[in-house]
């Protein structure tokens, strides 16, 4: 159980939600009154679901409401070493929002603090 909860909060980190999902459940399989992997899965739900209604947002060109959105995902696991790629991915979302709405600053300080949490994210060293 210690080992799939560990893969799993490692691939919510790395922003693979369907997979830590996956690995949390096989943890259930074994141990279905395993409290920590009932916490994981809702925390990973819900950074899942955050992340989707974001891009959707993006997509349907409110980006508003999408900057709003990515804020809330960044409160999720905030202050866990692990979700620096989630975090990262979610910081180019709502920088690139804040830069559709002429918040040039704002936007340019979510690429950098994208960057400092994966410095292979080349997406936010482009818009910087």
């Amino acid at each position: 159980g210690t080992v799939g909860l560990c893969r799993a909060r490692a691939l919510r980190g790395l922003g693979r939600m369907d997979e830590a999902l996956g690995a949390c459940r096989r943890v259930m399989a074994g141990d279905p009154d395993n409290e920590e992997c009932k916490a994981e899965i809702r925390l990973v739900k819900s950074m899942k679901d955050k992340s989707e209604q974001a891009r959707a947002l993006v997509a349907s060109r409110n980006f508003k409401q999408a900057e709003g959105i990515y804020t809330e995902a960044l409160e999720l696991g905030q202050g866990e070493s692990i979700a620096h790629q989630f975090h990262a991915t979610m910081l180019l979302g709502r920088g690139q929002c804040k830069e559709k709405a002429g918040k040039q600053d704002a936007a340019m300080q979510d690429y950098s603090h994208a960057l400092d949490r994966d410095s292979k994210l080349a997406k936010a060293a482009l818009y910087r």
